[in-house]
């Protein structure tokens, strides 16, 4: 009897997690042997899912190379698929000494947003340098790509057109059949966990951890703002939109995985006058999008994921000065709100008067599919 081929599946980042958790019973159901690696907060993902994972931590002395190497010997997969950090290098040198080794690669992208960084010897905190030095070191055997948009900014970035692939972002198979599975009961069991009343409009902050990444001053000086700076605008505007309106609102702030509670909690303390807010780390992020008026954010997975289920979004990023992250206002498909007038007005308008955001993009379909049609090409 043939032994099956075994799949190794790593990620470090939520996001990294995300496009390989719905791979996972898919190649076991086509008879693959699957091995789950995870690390830091891709740990927390992967249990959220109820997958088994493995801390790739506990098979390695250190992050090294060498290190990596060993564990690939281990473990002898037949075939790899990763996330991208930008932020740590496991996923780098996983690809490298595959790559000596003779094992074939792919990894999958999660986002429009820092494209070269996650191929080269910087972290997403040295994008300066980066974007003086754009070297990509650390290529896998494929990268797969969301779309078309995607695959031309690589392009420009400077990777060959051979090594990029597009099968869309396993992820927004899952977000899709999440959301048409997800009832009214389960929708209106989740308001009264958070105690919102029926006669409040729902608005959720998607933040992200900027000055985890860059610190304060680098993040100011670098963006033009903060996650902190912006989720007190947001505030600010709710403020004077139930002042304005008469409108009772519920705001729900969503902390990214990375950021640290004292943090959250100064944002909250800092604060002043009548608003509902609450902190919300439990509840899964699409759960709270889909019973959101609307979802607000910088340039946060979440906001596309809301897009997918058809909810309005709001790209907050006032005193950007940098070329926008968010891929969607880039395109042209949303407009990224970049002074507190449109803030104000752009919120009062979907709360107050309920007018509809129209979004043309279409997202590309059967991402896991595609995945692994093209992985069993290679393997």
């Amino acid at each position: 009897m043939e032994t099956a081929k075994k799949i190794l599946l790593f990620s470090r980042d939520p996001g990294g997690a995300n496009t390989v958790i719905p791979l996972v019973e898919p190649l076991k159901e086509k008879g693959y042997e699957v091995l789950v690696f995870g690390k830091d907060a891709a740990l927390k993902k992967y249990q959220a899912a109820g997958i088994k994972a493995i801390d790739i931590m506990d098979h390695l002395n250190g992050i090294s190379l060498v290190e990596v190497g060993y564990f690939l010997d281990g473990i002898a997969p037949d075939f790899i698929i990763t996330g991208t950090s930008a932020d740590d290098f496991v996923e780098k040198y996983i690809w490298d000494r595959a790559c000596k080794k003779g094992i074939k690669t792919f990894a999958i992208l999660d986002q429009w947003v820092n494209y070269g960084v996650r191929f080269s010897p910087y972290t997403s905190a040295e994008l300066d340098r980066y974007n003086q030095d754009k070297r990509h070191e650390y290529q896998p055997f494929k990268i797969l790509v969301m779309d078309e948009y995607a695959k031309d900014e690589m392009l420009k970035e400077g990777f060959e057109t051979d090594r990029l692939v597009v099968t869309g972002q396993p992820h927004f198979d899952y977000i899709k059949a999440m959301a048409q599975s997800l009832s009214e009961k389960e929708r209106f069991d989740l308001r009264s966990r958070l105690n919102i009343k029926n006669s409040q409009k729902t608005v959720l902050f998607a933040s992200e951890p900027i000055t985890e990444c860059y610190g304060d001053i680098n993040s100011r000086n670098y963006w033009g703002y903060t996650e902190i700076g912006i989720f007190l605008e947001l505030a600010d505007a709710c403020k004077n939109i139930q002042a304005n309106e008469g409108v009772d609102i519920k705001l729900i702030l969503r902390p990214h995985p990375k950021e640290k509670p004292d943090k959250i909690e100064d944002m909250i303390k800092s604060i002043e006058g009548e608003l509902d807010i609450a902190v919300e780390y439990k509840e899964e992020s699409l759960m709270l999008a889909s019973i959101s008026d609307v979802v607000t954010g910088l340039s946060s997975m979440l906001l596309i994921e809301a897009m997918i289920i058809g909810k309005p979004i709001l790209s907050i990023q006032i005193g950007l000065s940098k070329t926008d992250p968010f891929v969607f206002s880039r395109k042209g498909i949303t407009s990224t709100v970049l002074d507190r007038g449109s803030l104000y007005g752009q919120l009062r308008d979907l709360l107050v008067l309920g007018t509809p955001q129209n979004h043309s993009y279409k997202f590309p379909e059967s991402s896991v599919e595609n995945v692994i049609n093209c992985m069993e090409k290679w393997i």
